[in-house]
């Protein structure tokens, strides 16, 4: 499993190690962590485990298997294993068989590890929000994107300034009055602003360039265009008339 993705590489679940490459993770889990379990208490709520299925076999049987639900049939039909697949699939798989991130369900091909974990809620829509039917994996996540859509007065606690939406307060706050927000994993020396960031990691610890960034929720595009039709879309509230 995956924790998640930051400036040093992939971060493991169990200790926190950062690994560049997501082989040298998989092999540290099986080398230091093999039967231990991470999810004891993690409610099904905020259940989202990030899981690398390369070169995916069967412990029983070393058969080679090319997804998960590929292996839930197999323990099913092979091995005579109770499966209940009336349970949500909270488990986003990826394979890294090649330089190249690329989702491999659709072929989809991404920047970040965080731009691929980001379209992954597209081929698991378990919960659908009911204002815009944007499909998200867990309860957790969901709510949270319900958070975007909520209206009324909000006010900034540092100018008294007042804002329709809580998206576009914490656009303000984050804009206008917190600074130096964005810390170097490899240094720690902060930035204002997360392009300084990406440019120091590129030239001081030689990591690649990321894709185009929003400031007010940090996601990441392919292009300029993307990035401002979600900021319209997400965070000033104006949608482009049909």
């Amino acid at each position: 499993p995956i924790k998640n993705h930051c400036d040093m590489g992939y971060v493991c679940c169990y200790c926190d190690s950062p690994f560049q490459k997501p082989a040298d993770l998989k092999q540290h889990n099986l080398d230091k962590h093999e039967g231990l379990i991470f999810l004891k208490s993690m409610s099904l709520s905020k259940l989202l485990v990030k899981l690398d299925i390369t070169s995916l076999t069967c412990n029983i049987c070393n058969s080679n298997i090319e997804s998960l639900e590929e292996l839930l049939d197999h323990l099913g039909d092979a091995h005579e294993k109770k499966i209940y697949k009336d349970v949500k699939n909270q488990i986003l798989p990826f394979k890294f068989d090649s330089e190249i991130l690329r989702c491999f369900m659709c072929l989809s091909v991404f920047t970040s590890f965080k731009l691929l974990n980001e379209h992954m809620k597209k081929h698991y829509r378990n919960y659908i929000c009911e204002i815009c039917d944007e499909g998200f994996v867990n309860r957790k996540t969901l709510y949270m994107h319900g958070q975007t859509h909520k209206t009324g007065a909000f006010i900034c606690e540092h100018c008294n300034k007042i804002f329709t939406t809580l998206q576009k307060k914490k656009m303000h706050v984050k804009t206008v009055h917190e600074t130096y927000l964005f810390k170097c994993g490899f240094c720690q020396e902060s930035f204002k602003y997360h392009k300084y960031k990406v440019k120091h990691l590129t030239e001081a610890h030689g990591v690649p360039s990321l894709a185009h960034i929003c400031l007010p929720c940090d996601r990441e595009f392919l292009s300029a265009r993307s990035l401002n039709n979600h900021i319209r879309r997400m965070h000033l509230m104006k949608r482009e008339r049909k």
